[in-house]
């Protein structure tokens, strides 16, 4: 029996079908081509040898994936980064928002390797040189949205070497699961329940999330609870160097990570308190500039990934504040605390603006010094 076609069905199916042979070729010859591409653009981006050993996707199941990333040094022998294994699933849904959807991506044996190499150079010195001295690029104007669902990193690891003070810190077996990441009204079909777990110089640090499936909305927390953290002895990992420095410091904090999901969208909630202790900042000369007790803030139900901030309380105990006008008319403490190598700024990306409410502020047996070097001696 003949059949007859049309115009129009011809048309069709040769479409169809050109569209099938062009995501078998991209399918085959696609990933090399990436691969190479990827490669290339990464080590001019940041001034460093990369390899890149593979990368999968297949555009039929939207699906994603590379292996065997390593940044290597500047010697271009030892590696600075490496990455086994990153794939993730994307959605759909990024045509409707036009945004990217990710329903979930996996993260498998990353690892950093962080050296100090004498007091003012890091083994990433160069890498921060070179991305600030990049040109500024135009407002792109909205900030990005985006939705990453599902986060699973694990086998994770960090080595640090400070060649300065002669110590060395590691962190091993690092696992981290996260609901998602999101500023878009998207709700994933999965929800993972949010834990942290890792060894850091052998003792096992273990966070996990409690959650509510029965509930009307699916949500998960993650408590975090830090006491005495010493913030001085981190000082050397900062990548800008300043003439005032953090002299001993030590962080409280008890908070709780909310990731919420219902009907309407996904967001994440923080509220808790922190209180920054016993805190000293000194100058170059190791005077004092600022010191206080305690610095603690109370936060009420706020939205990080929407700049949306609610503090219900900050109280400021026994701040002691040291001003110095120089014979130049600059104070001594606003100087202190500016960035000893001028870089040149980088393109500020586009935020949402931020929405502060502080609902109390409170001073408690403050003190400021004054001391005036554009006065004249008599």
């Amino acid at each position: 029996m003949d059949v007859k076609w049309s115009k129009g069905r011809v048309a069709l199916v040769g479409g169809v079908a050109s569209v099938a042979v062009l995501v078998a070729v991209a399918s085959i010859w696609g990933p090399q081509w990436v691969r190479q591409t990827a490669q290339e653009q990464l080590g001019k981006t940041l001034g460093r040898r990369v390899a890149l050993q593979g990368v999968e996707f297949n555009l039929f199941q939207l699906r994603a994936g590379i292996s065997g990333l390593t940044v290597y040094e500047v010697d271009g022998q030892s590696p600075f980064i490496q990455l086994g294994q990153a794939r993730m699933q994307l959605s759909l849904a990024s045509l409707r928002h036009l945004a990217p959807v990710v329903e979930s991506i996996d993260i498998v044996a990353p690892q950093v390797n962080l050296s100090r190499l004498d007091a003012t150079h890091w083994n990433y010195s160069d890498i921060v040189a070179r991305m600030a001295a990049q040109p500024a690029k135009p407002d792109g104007g909205e900030p990005a949205k985006f939705s990453v669902n599902n986060i699973a990193l694990t086998q994770g690891s960090l080595n640090w070497d400070d060649k300065v003070s002669q110590t060395r810190h590691t962190i091993r077996d690092l696992t981290v699961a996260l609901p998602f990441i999101s500023n878009l009204p998207y709700v994933a079909e999965q929800f993972t329940t949010p834990s942290v777990s890792a060894r850091i110089d052998g003792s096992l640090l273990k966070l996990t999330g409690k959650s509510r499936p029965f509930a009307k909305s699916r949500d998960a927390v993650l408590d975090l609870e830090l006491d005495g953290l010493p913030l001085a002895s981190y000082v050397p990992l900062a990548p800008v160097q300043m003439g005032a420095k953090l002299d001993k410091a030590s962080l409280d904090a008890k908070l709780a990570l909310s990731f919420r999901q219902d009907d309407k969208g996904s967001s994440l909630h923080l509220s808790g308190q922190t209180a920054l202790k016993d805190l000293s900042v000194v100058d170059e000369e190791g005077d004092e500039l600022v010191r206080w007790q305690a610095l603690t803030v109370k936060l009420a139900d706020s939205e990080p990934l929407l700049n949306r901030w609610a503090v219900d309380l900050v109280r400021w105990d026994q701040p002691v504040v040291w001003l110095e006008r120089q014979r130049d008319g600059q104070l001594a403490l606003v100087e202190a605390f500016q960035p000893k190598a001028q870089a040149k700024p980088a393109a500020a990306s586009k935020s949402t603006p931020p929405q502060f409410k502080l609902t109390q502020f409170e001073i408690h047996d403050g003190s400021v010094h004054w001391i005036d070097g554009m006065v004249p001696d008599r």
